[in-house]
């Protein structure tokens, strides 16, 4: 026999077995990792530990990729020119997001569903870097079994 409090304030005796269940989304990754993410739709996106912690004031991003090491590289800067993308950041800098389609269709980058990788940051060149290794090469789309 289990006991349960009810909704009145009593301890009540039941025979039922009963487990409750967290509600709502679970985060995947711990507090404070620095993660991006890359969607199927090919949207980028900077947890609020990248926006927090490596943004700074930066309004725009040009993305670099190394071909033979499979690493995304996101250059900060401040003003934007005809190779940068704008960084749309969330009222409280909880997240941000780059539209990179273009950029990962040109380097064969294509996520079977959203993806995300821990990231760097070069301090001295103002560059956030991820290992896309396991990316490269994808169809975009799910292998038939």
């Amino acid at each position: 026999m289990e006991a349960f409090l009810a909704s009145d304030g009593e301890l009540r005796r039941t025979d039922l077995c009963l487990s409750s269940q967290s509600r709502g989304y679970q985060k995947p990754h711990p507090e404070g990792l620095p993660i991006v993410s890359i969607t199927k739709a090919g949207n980028i996106g900077l947890s609020s530990t990248v926006v927090r912690t490596f943004l700074g004031d930066a309004k725009f991003a040009t993305f670099l990729f190394d071909r033979d090491k499979h690493l995304v590289g996101i250059k900060l800067s401040k003003v934007g020119d005809e190779h940068t993308y704008p960084i749309k950041r969330t009222p409280r800098d909880n997240y941000a997001l780059i539209a990179g389609v273009s950029f990962l269709k040109s380097y064969g980058i294509f996520p079977h569903s959203t993806s995300s990788h821990t990231a760097t940051f070069d301090e001295k060149n103002k560059i956030i870097v991820i290992d896309v290794a396991d990316l490269i090469g994808n169809t975009g789309k799910k292998d038939k079994k």
